[in-house]
Parts: C-alpha cells; structure tokens; sequence
C-alpha cells in the first residue's frame, strides 16, 4: 500500500483567480477513489468549495482564496480499518496509505503524510491541504505535519454535504494559516 497502488491523474482549479503566491490556496486531495469514483470525488469537492464560500468569513475572504482538486486514482475505495482498535480489518491500497486508528484512536485517520504534502506542494503555494478520504466511516484526523484527513460517505445522495461538513469542520483548527495568508495578500475591493 503506496503510490504503487495508484496514480496522480491530474490537478484542477476550482475556484477563485488570485495570484498563487499571495492567496490562501486550498488544496483537496483525493484517497481511496477508484478510476471508476472520480466523478464522486469531484461532486465532493464541488460540494465543499460551494460550502465553504457560503460560511463566514470566507465568503468576505473568497477574492483572495483560491481551491485545486486534485485526482488521484487508488487501486481500491476507502481505507485500512484495524482490528488493533476496534476495526473491521478491511485494507484497501490506496496511494496515500490511509487508515483509521491513528495513535491507537480508532476513528482518527491519517495518511502517508509525506506523500499527501509532495502532492499537495507541486501545486505551488500552498496554504491548506485537505485529503477527501473514500470511507463508509467518519473520521477526521491529523497526519503530521499538518495535513488534514477527511474522510466521506460515497453515496451519490450524501458524499458531497458530508465531505463539505467535515472539511469545513477542520479548516478552523488551523486559523494562524489563514489569517497568515489574508495579512499577506492583498484582497480586492469587494462589491
């Protein structure tokens, strides 16, 4: 379970036109979606831009943030699940090796890390990064050194509000980001 098991298809600007090295720049990446699930992954990210520009402050903030998807092709959907705390056993091979049981918690998921953050850094600049995990479970997470899990429902009806909850849920827990980038760039007047 590595980046054997799957591949970087590509990167997509969702939203916004501020300059790269002046903006908040939101990264999502996608673990545990298959060829077959991309579309689920890009409805979830749809979902969370659409979420995200709708909630205080980054409504007012949204001139000076910019959001990437990136779809990344897994071998299997979701992530591992272990027995050693409390879970069903289930592997999957993903590229990012997600699994639930982080620190021995188990609904906390991390990820390979190192990986997630090379991915996300080839965007350019960087300022958060969001890995939209494909799991029948919730289970927000931290992957050090400050990449932030998500994990989402995959069913047509429901992927998108839940990844779009949870991502907005985390976004907070690292304010001096944000507020890092916003001092630094330059905001347009708004209307």
């Amino acid at each position: 379970m590595s980046t054997a098991d799957g591949a970087v298809l590509g990167t997509t600007q969702i939203a916004g036109n501020a300059p790269r090295n002046r903006a908040f720049n939101v990264v999502l990446l996608a673990e545990g979606f298959t060829a077959a699930q991309q579309t689920a992954f890009n409805n979830a990210c749809t979902a969370f831009v659409n979420a995200f520009f709708a909630t205080a402050p980054f409504d007012e903030l949204r001139p000076a943030i910019n959001a990437f998807r990136v779809n990344v092709r897994s071998t299997d959907a979701g992530a591992d699940d272990p027995t050693s705390v409390g879970g069903t056993g289930a592997t999957a091979r993903t590229y990012f090796d997600a699994s639930f049981g982080g620190n021995g918690i188990r609904r906390l998921l991390v990820c390979n890390a190192t990986t997630a953050l090379q991915v996300a850094a080839a965007q350019g600049q960087v300022a958060e990064e969001q890995g939209v995990v494909n799991d029948e479970q919730m289970g927000p997470g931290q992957s050090p050194p400050g990449l932030e899990v998500e994990a989402a429902v995959v069913v047509p009806a429901l992927a998108a509000q839940a990844v779009a909850r949870v991502a907005l849920h985390q976004v907070p827990h690292r304010p001096q980001r944000l507020e890092a980038q916003v001092a630094a760039a330059t905001l347009p007047a708004l209307p």
